[in-house]
């Protein structure tokens, strides 16, 4: 009987080159970005080979996934190794989680960057397909039998689903890159101020996050939504960022989806940065019910009438990795990164004694973690995923007012 197509040496030489094509263009570009032409021009090989191995791009994509989701098993367990060598006992395990939080998130983002961003995808892809939710329940299970076995062995294992969302919503952000010095600082302010959050402690100062915050409220600049026309093409921007990603958000698509002519659309925006920055800002007012302008305090809305749906959460995870792979303006990600947690911090400060640095670093943590829920209920309905929400939320909000009072900064 002859060898089948997948067993011969080519045929594995081929498959892996198609597999690593994929994860070379996570790199640099979306799933929507990628197709079956660029794919195999990148692994010198005939778009046909697509379909004579992995019957379809999808199949690939998911092939590509499996195999970064074997990468990350095995880095999973080399810090286990690792953990496992430390002496730990008598160490608070906020203070050990902390420490592991800052290294890992930032090494993953680093030198392990293609696990990052092919478990980012992995997201994107279920979110877009139910097709790919079992591939992203794999990403998931992965990451929570990671933390589960860290907690466990500290002794807090009814907190690995917070240090699970956390890590989540970390690297995430994490992975853009705007200021190694101070993005750095950052991560270890905001994983200090979680293990506190684990340790029932008083949250630190933060003065590195207060300073980038105010680098960023100097530098953001936002369309005047009282401006029809604007508020129209951001709509639209917005609209498409969801639906397609950033491959999506040309001149001429928005005009067409606004019903404008392009002239129009081209004359108030003069760049496809600009759009991008546009649907970023609608985006976050569409999810949060205030002005993106953080000079402009607003009014809080509850979070249990601020539901977000799934395309417009997804807007905010392409801009996120648009501006991670330079794609987009790299300025977004003093936005993206230090402007976050508004919501969270009315909550915040209506609930607990938290001021200055402290209210703020609380608000960035349940931001994150808030963060990891969301991309964890995808395939829950909207109202199991809204419970999900607030039932985190609240015990949040709990754990904040057990920590006792921190002095204000």
């Amino acid at each position: 009987m002859p060898p089948s197509k997948s067993d011969t040496s080519d045929a594995i030489v081929k498959k892996n080159s198609l597999i690593q094509a994929v994860l070379s263009g996570w790199n640099h570009q979306g799933t929507g970005e990628l197709s079956a032409r660029t794919i195999a021009a990148s692994a010198g090989i005939s778009p046909s080979a697509i379909y004579y191995y992995f019957d379809d791009v999808e199949h690939l994509y998911e092939a590509a996934s499996h195999e970064a989701m074997a990468q990350a098993r095995l880095w999973c367990d080399a810090q286990m190794a690792q953990f496992g060598a430390l002496h730990i006992d008598g160490a608070r395990p906020g203070d050990v989680v902390a420490a592991m939080m800052a290294t890992l998130i930032d090494e993953l983002c680093s030198q392990d960057r293609t696990i990052a961003l092919a478990w980012r995808e992995a997201h994107i892809l279920a979110a877009r397909s139910p097709e790919f939710s079992t591939l992203w329940a794999g990403w998931d299970q992965l990451w929570r039998n990671f933390w589960l076995g860290i907690c466990r062995r500290l002794g807090i294992e009814a907190d690995a689903d917070f240090c699970h969302n956390f890590f989540d919503g970390e690297v995430c952000l994490h992975l853009m890159r705007w200021n190694r010095t101070g993005d750095r600082a950052s991560l270890d302010e905001i994983t200090r101020g979680f293990g506190a959050f684990l340790d029932g402690a008083p949250l630190p100062p933060a003065p590195w996050r207060a300073m980038l915050k105010q680098q960023a409220i100097q530098s953001i600049f936002v369309a005047d939504r009282n401006d029809a026309l604007s508020r129209n093409i951001a709509q639209a921007a917005t609209e498409l960022l969801a639906l397609g990603g950033i491959g999506a958000i040309t001149h001429r698509a928005v005009a067409a989806r606004a019903g404008l002519t392009l002239g129009t659309v081209s004359h108030h925006f003069k760049r496809a940065d600009d759009l991008l920055r546009l649907a970023y800002h609608e985006t976050y007012h569409i999810l949060t019910g205030l002005s993106p302008n953080p000079a402009e305090p607003g009014t809080f809305t509850p979070m249990a009438n601020n539901t977000p749906t799934l395309r417009r959460t997804l807007a905010i995870d392409e801009l996120v990795l648009a501006v991670a792979r330079g794609r987009a303006d790299s300025s977004l990600a003093l936005a993206l990164r230090y402007l976050r947690g508004r919501t969270s911090q009315f909550a915040i400060a209506e609930t607990t004694s938290l001021k200055g640095q402290p209210l703020a670093l609380a608000a960035a943590i349940a931001s994150s973690i808030m963060m990891g829920v969301l991309h964890r209920t995808i395939h829950e309905t909207d109202e199991i995923a809204a419970d999900i929400r607030q039932a985190v939320h609240q015990d949040m909000l709990r754990r904040l007012v057990a920590g006792g009072r921190s002095d204000p900064s």
